[in-house]
């Protein structure tokens, strides 16, 4: 099943560039374009967003005042200059899977901790609930609806923390 949250774009004036992205999207399992000019490039990269920007060494060399460019329109996209011809479809592909490997994990770890972040978070405001909420109970003039609605809070607010404890 193709991955479509994975995209490469592919930035060369090789010839057997449709070769390489035919390999790249069987093996690495990502959608791969290619774009054989700097105008082409930029038009793509204003339209869509990559995973994987990948230029051909030989490309940047005959472009080198153009790449500045390039490669801030390629916005969140990790950007990878590998001579293209010299290395072949099977190291290129190597370093892609290993490019997104290295992404999802450090994705995965990004989350875990704004989970983390925000339970921390969570945990201080229910505490502060449950400690106003106490704080109110002992209050003798708390009229008897009132008392029975802070109860009531009280109560979620404690399942709550039970709830993040666990979590």
């Amino acid at each position: 099943m193709r991955n479509e949250a994975h995209s490469v774009l592919i930035v060369t004036a090789m010839a057997d560039a449709g070769d390489l992205a035919g390999v790249l999207s069987r093996e690495a399992d990502v959608t791969v374009q290619v774009a054989r000019s700097r105008a082409s490039a930029l038009a793509v990269l204003r339209r869509e967003a990559f995973t994987i920007v990948l230029v051909d060494s030989l490309f940047s060399q005959a472009h080198p005042d153009s790449m500045d460019a390039l490669w801030e329109r390629a916005d969140l996209a990790v950007p990878l200059e590998l001579h293209l011809a010299e290395l072949g479809a099977v190291r290129v592909t190597r370093q892609v899977c290993g490019i997104l490997a290295r992404r999802e994990r450090e994705y995965v770890l990004a989350r875990r901790l704004a989970g983390l972040e925000i339970e921390e978070e969570l945990r201080s405001q229910v505490t502060g609930l449950l400690l106003q909420s106490d704080l109110m109970l002992r209050e003798q003039a708390v009229p008897p609806t009132v008392r029975e609605r802070l109860v009531t809070l009280r109560e979620l607010a404690d399942g709550l923390r039970v709830r993040l404890r666990h979590a």
